[in-house]
């Protein structure tokens, strides 16, 4: 189905009636995923210095 010549604006028009959206860092806590981040984070760097 091919869009509507005035579809596009339409749709602009809607979410400029809904406002900005939230920022998404009121939203999540990041602090939650730090200690995952960083363990994740070390394990994914081979140590260059071992050979097996």
């Amino acid at each position: 189905m091919q869009p509507g010549f005035f579809d596009q604006e339409e749709r602009l028009a809607k979410l400029e009636k809904l406002g900005d959206p939230p920022q998404l860092d009121y939203i999540v806590d990041w602090q939650v995923f730090r200690l995952l981040l960083e363990v994740i984070h070390q394990g994914a760097r081979p140590d260059a210095s071992r050979t097996t």
